[in-house]
């Protein structure tokens, strides 16, 4: 999720930008009100940046004056608070002492906010910034929590690579994360896993923790009820988070879609990567389908609401002799709704923006599983690992919530191999090939129109050359693979440097 700073560069001191903010707040009227942006600017009015090597404050003991008003903070955390002041609140974050140990404890609360003709509630916020600088990625964090959450308010903790691009803009990539919801009225321990499948590489040297008492991640960060709130205490990373295992050789690893891991409710498929933090909280951006091709399994995409385009991507390492990424695919997909598919060659340097190898787009609505394939092309060398990558957006509905109902793209069966399995029925104009019966219920096909070729092989999707047995007869040419698994298979026949490809299936 990105956080734009606004004009912070251009002011020179945290009091011109409350006040600024307070003016925003001021001429926003109810009815127009865009929480997102909104919340967005009072993040900025807080915003401030705590290098250190472990959790500042881990255990609340230690508050300090906020930088505007007379409330207090968690030395080394940036809160609300500010803010809160500006807009005539309460502050949303406050020194306790209903505590797990020692004296204090922090306490989220959302905040209802009426000035102005700004009558909404604000969330509780609370976060900093860990240096984790030539230090490995913690493997987990610990701490203690109560918490009271109306319907609709889910508390959050989560924490993430921080970069800034050079117009200042904040991105967090999400590492770890939890959510809360209902109520506990005392202490219990919590335990969140880094998971570094999210990301495989590292992403910067910063981590930013934080802690939420509403859905901070969600499209549309609102909180819903003033009466909800949570307490924390006693936080700690420990341990050491390896990165996943990449899994690059001549197979899509998990390209049946057929395992898949479960963090906080949202379900990602194994050897797979995530792009999108928003998508731990829209659980329509990837899911696991019963809807498959073959297996138990598909991989499903959505793109509701539009804001938060689900991406995914995968790693492999293709031979030589491996042309073709192969697929199925059916969708469903309203007005603007928009699928890729796309083959791109990765490097450290470049990362997922390499040399782009091959694409494909998607629109519309395909009511049944048909192939898809992507070329490699002349770009790709031995040894080369290249990025499959799948991401579905809607440009026409950017940062807005869509009106068409349940668009979904469903993608499985994923393999590399010679021969694209989406084909034209004959790729040579010189050669009218026909086969029949196809599929063939016994593995004996007949081709007429083969014209005595200098060559007839079949092959396997791998490129793998495969027993078959050939013949003629007065209606054409017998080919025999029965003694082969049923499966996908290509008749190639070559005459004069001219080859046919033709998919049969048995």
């Amino acid at each position: 999720m990105s956080f734009n700073c606004l004009f912070l560069n251009d002011l020179y001191n945290i009091g011109s930008l409350v006040s600024s903010c307070f003016k925003l707040a001021y001429n926003c009227k109810t009815k127009y009100l865009n929480m997102k942006k909104i919340f967005t600017l009072l993040f900025a009015c807080s915003i401030a940046t705590t290098f250190a090597q472990t959790i500042p404050s881990n255990d609340f003991e230690t508050w300090q004056p906020a930088s505007i008003g007379p409330y207090e903070e968690p030395s080394g955390w940036n809160t609300l608070n500010p803010a809160m002041f500006a807009l005539g609140g309460i502050p949303s974050v406050t020194k306790v002492t209903s505590k797990f140990s020692g004296t204090y404890a922090a306490n989220l609360r959302n905040v209802a906010i009426n000035q102005g003709g700004l009558d909404t509630i604000i969330g509780g916020l609370l976060y900093t910034d860990i240096d984790i600088t030539g230090k490995p990625l913690p493997g987990y964090l610990k701490g203690h929590i109560k918490y009271s959450l109306q319907p609709g308010d889910v508390g959050i903790i989560s924490y993430g690579y921080k970069t800034k691009d050079l117009n200042g803009n904040i991105t967090n990539f999400i590492v770890g994360i939890k959510k809360f919801e209902g109520s506990s009225s005392s202490f219990i321990p919590f335990t969140i896993k880094t998971n570094a499948q999210y990301y495989p590489f590292r992403k910067s040297e910063l981590l930013t923790l934080n802690i939420t008492s509403y859905n901070y991640w969600s499209q549309n960060p609102v909180a819903f009820s003033s009466q909800s709130n949570l307490t924390i205490d006693s936080l700690g990373f420990g341990g050491q988070s390896n990165p996943p295992t990449i899994v690059t050789g001549p197979t899509v690893s998990n390209g049946s879609f057929d395992n898949w891991y479960n963090i906080e409710g949202a379900k990602t498929p194994d050897s797979w990567f995530q792009g999108s933090a928003l998508q731990f909280a829209d659980t329509l951006a990837i899911t696991q389908s019963k809807d498959a091709h073959s297996g138990n399994y598909a991989l499903q995409l959505g793109i509701d609401p539009a804001s938060s385009p689900a991406f995914i991507y995968t790693f492999i390492k293709p031979t030589t002799d491996q042309k073709f990424i192969n697929g199925f695919s059916k969708f469903s997909l309203g007005k603007g709704d928009t699928v890729m598919a796309y083959l791109t060659k990765y490097t450290e340097q470049a990362g997922l923006d390499g040399d782009l190898i091959d694409s494909i787009i998607f629109t519309g609505n395909q009511d049944q599983y048909k192939a898809f394939a992507l070329k490699i092309n002349g770009k790709v060398k031995a040894g080369d690992t290249l990025a499959l990558q799948f991401a579905a957006f809607n440009p026409n509905q950017f940062n807005n919530f869509r009106l068409e109902a349940n668009p979904a793209f469903l993608v499985d069966d994923i393999s590399i191999g010679a021969f694209p399995l989406a084909i034209p029925e004959e790729m040579s104009e010189n050669t009218k090939l026909t086969v029949s019966p196809n599929p063939s219920a016994n593995g004996i096909f007949n081709v007429r129109n083969l014209n005595n070729p200098e060559s007839v092989k079949v092959y396997d999707v791998l490129g793998n050359s495969v027993e078959a047995t050939i013949s003629g007869s007065p209606e054409g040419t017998m080919i025999d693979i029965s003694r082969n698994p049923r499966n996908v298979y290509f008749i190639n026949a070559e005459k004069n440097n001219t080859r046919s490809v033709f998919r049969i299936a048995y």
